[in-house]
């Protein structure tokens, strides 16, 4: 057996394990996460799509630790275990936000103010360690000018290393995302107002677009277009909630295997945010959004915790993989890329327990809890 045929095999036997010990948890010790009370295969989806992002990089850092440069894959399938994961991440933010523009009126500050504390903090957290490790490391003395640029454009979502300092796979390159993320949240006042013509004659809706507009011009400028695509096929879930749940009533069985193969499919045979893979991923999250749940999986406790988890797992895992393998030097490279595989249950649980301690003391107590008004992906 291959080195990567075996990693594709250990991360789904570690998922299904993680799972299974998570769902023998006591009640006690889960009433706490918000998602095991919800009935949604999101919160289910977010905990594989989670693990499947930290699969993607753990592979990627065997080839960064032997060439020391961080580079995508040349397997479709370890590539797509990255790019399908924040397709479908993608998609969930936008499904919950346009499911929101149908209200008549929104609440701009208390929506960017949640939005702020949702995300920010842990970022933050990751930049703080991004410095410390710097100074960790004996680098020489940055001028004050370059740590003033750097806090800038880290505090803009467009993180970069710091001098000689290479910082991405400290973060596993997974922050890029956040720029996309708050491109879409600054475009909800235009969508808004295109939705409901009516409210911009509403001072609220006018300053946010004044507001609104230039930022976009940066994150536009700064992304690819094309990726935003996949925030606005969801409208269609919204869109075309009934059509898809009366498909999935009339014919569940075989709707069910057609979209497992699907998903066969798009992770094997599609290439890394192609056209053909984003309609693909709003295909099939028109249907997991609308009920599909691949023969019951995503109602599983255990990837409901995963899910709950899911912004930490995303964003600290690259800090735990940097922290094992290039500070502690807890795994000989010289060995064979089958050794390396194996140290990855080992590593999956120091990241699900450093994840667990990121929501509950840096995530969760700052984090403004949902309301009826705006929904907390």
């Amino acid at each position: 057996m291959s080195a990567t045929v075996l990693l594709a095999v250990v991360f789904v036997l570690s998922l299904t394990l993680v799972t299974w010990l998570l769902n023998q948890l006591p009640q006690r010790m889960i009433v706490g996460f918000d998602a095991t009370h919800r009935h949604s295969p999101l919160d289910g989806i977010r905990g594989i799509l989670a693990l499947s992002v930290f699969t993607h990089h753990f592979f990627k850092n065997y080839f960064f630790q032997m060439t020391g440069h961080w580079q995508s894959p040349t397997i479709d399938f370890f590539t797509n275990l990255g790019s399908v994961p924040v397709s479908l991440f993608f998609l969930i933010t936008g499904y919950l936000f346009f499911g929101k523009l149908k209200q008549p009126r929104m609440d701009w500050q208390y929506l960017y103010r949640s939005r702020l504390q949702r995300i920010v903090p842990l970022y933050l957290f990751l930049g703080i360690c991004i410095v410390a490790i710097y100074f960790t490391q004996q680098h020489p003395p940055l001028p004050l000018s370059e740590w003033q640029q750097w806090t800038l454009r880290w505090l803009s979502f467009n993180n970069q290393s710091l001098k000689d300092f290479y910082a991405w796979p400290l973060v596993a390159g997974a922050a890029w995302t956040l720029l996309y993320e708050w491109g879409f949240y600054f475009s909800l006042p235009l969508l808004f107002v295109l939705a409901h013509p009516k409210q911009l004659s509403q001072w609220q809706n006018i300053a946010m677009l004044m507001i609104s507009l230039p930022v976009l011009y940066y994150v536009f400028t700064h992304t690819i277009i094309k990726l935003y695509g996949l925030f606005l096929l969801a409208f269609f879930t919204v869109w075309l909630e009934d059509f898809f749940k009366n498909v999935l009533a009339k014919f569940p069985t075989l709707i069910s295997i057609a979209l497992c193969l699907l998903t066969l499919f798009t992770l094997f045979e599609t290439s890394a945010y192609s056209y053909g893979q984003m309609l693909l991923c709003g295909l099939l999250f028109c249907f997991i959004a609308n009920g599909f749940t691949y023969f019951g999986v995503l109602y599983q406790q255990g990837l409901k915790v995963l899910g709950e988890l899911s912004y930490s797992l995303y964003l600290t895992h690259g800090l735990v993989m940097y922290v094992w393998f290039n500070l502690l030097h807890l795994h000989d490279f010289s060995q064979s890329m089958t050794a390396y595989v194996w140290t990855y249950p080992l590593v999956l649980v120091f990241v699900v327990m450093f994840a667990v301690i990121g929501y509950n003391y840096i995530e969760k107590p700052l984090m403004h809890r949902p309301n009826s008004r705006v929904l907390s992906p």
